[in-house]
């Protein structure tokens, strides 16, 4: 094999590498992460009201209910007090029947306030109770997404590692400066620098080469690199 055969070889096998690499990145796994991902952020957002809101009206009534708590520990006190052995006449019993009348009507009043609290709450718990099941089932998707890509990724990683094992053997019958050459080329020019001329036409960029180009490509020898003139890549006829 000539040493412009084996770089179109070479240049064929790396081909394939970079159109393994261009894969694995772009996966379309990847891009219903970054999506669900999106639709994730974009209902935290929309809801954030909602939820401030609800947490609001949570310590409302939290703080009712340890009102109402402490409303009642001291009904039974005055309670058992009104009914112990230290009441010594009609006017103190009186007095503290009035107390437990007064606290009774504020402890009814607050009981008022927790109902209005969750009234107002629950409309909220619904809608924030919807958005958590549409949240739960983007992340569901996020990570069977996640699943895929990861085993999407390691069978290409595995393949790549294959063919850089391969292309070890392809290097050897390439002459050096011709190999300094294409990898000097191969940023440049996306990664191809060998092309086949098939017929008139490089099959680099596909375009066609005037007759009497194509006639001293045909004749240019391996150390003078024939090129094609529109985008510079080595031609082998």
């Amino acid at each position: 094999m000539d040493s412009l055969t084996a770089l179109l070889e070479l240049q064929e096998h790396d081909t394939g590498s970079d159109q393994l690499i261009y894969r694995r990145a772009h996966l379309a796994e990847r891009e219903q992460i970054v999506q669900a991902e999106t639709a994730i952020a974009q209902l935290e957002t929309e809801s954030a009201p909602e939820r401030a809101a609800q947490h609001e009206i949570q310590l409302e009534q939290r703080r009712l209910e340890d009102e109402i708590a402490l409303l009642s520990e001291k009904i039974e006190s005055v309670t058992k007090h009104l009914y112990g052995d230290n009441i010594t006449s009609p006017k103190e019993a009186q007095a503290l029947q009035a107390d437990i009348e007064s606290l009774q009507r504020h402890k009814n009043d607050l009981e008022e306030n927790v109902l209005d609290c969750m009234e107002r709450i629950e409309p909220l718990d619904s809608q924030l109770a919807d958005v958590a099941q549409q949240i739960e089932a983007l992340q569901k998707q996020r990570d069977e997404a996640a699943q895929s890509l990861a085993k999407a990724e390691t069978e290409i990683d595995n393949e790549l590692a294959t063919r850089n094992e391969k292309r070890q053997s392809l290097l050897a019958p390439v002459a050096p400066e011709l190999l300094s050459e294409y990898e000097r080329r191969r940023s440049s020019l996306g990664g191809v620098v060998v092309a086949q001329l098939k017929g008139s036409v490089c099959a680099g960029c596909h375009l066609s080469l005037a007759p009497a180009e194509v006639d001293k490509i045909r004749k240019e020898s391996a150390a003078s690199l024939a090129e094609c003139p529109d985008c510079g890549r080595i031609l082998i006829p």
